[in-house]
């Protein structure tokens, strides 16, 4: 699941394009800003079979509820167990469950895919 969310955080954005200006972009040169930025690492797109493998994740977890599907998601993207607890409305020993059963039933619905991808 951390890797099916860490695909889609790498999914290139498909959404409307942000506000664009005349202005030409300014060329830096990395001696003029040695030591006053940190350092940023972009990975590039993700691979086809994690893409892959995403997509079999997403089609498993349709079968969940909805509160289930939050808890697991949440959880693939470190939140803490009483931050997915708030978000679902639940104390986090009844989210804890919730998860672990919601794992068992996406196990369960990746054994009777038909198609499954590479792993």
């Amino acid at each position: 699941m951390e890797e099916a969310h860490r695909t889609l955080r790498r999914l290139p954005w498909a959404g409307p394009k942000k506000k664009q200006t005349f202005w030409p972009e300014v060329v830096h040169d990395r001696k003029e800003s040695y030591g006053w930025e940190a350092a940023t690492i972009v990975l590039g797109p993700p691979s086809g079979d994690r893409i892959d493998r995403l997509e079999a994740l997403l089609e498993c977890s349709l079968t969940l509820s909805e509160a289930s599907r939050i808890a697991i998601w949440g959880r693939a993207a470190r939140a803490t167990w009483r931050s997915v607890a708030a978000a679902i409305g639940e104390p986090p020993s009844a989210v804890k469950k919730r998860h672990s059963e919601a794992i068992a039933d996406m196990i369960l619905a990746w054994s009777q895919m038909d198609k499954k991808p590479r792993i």
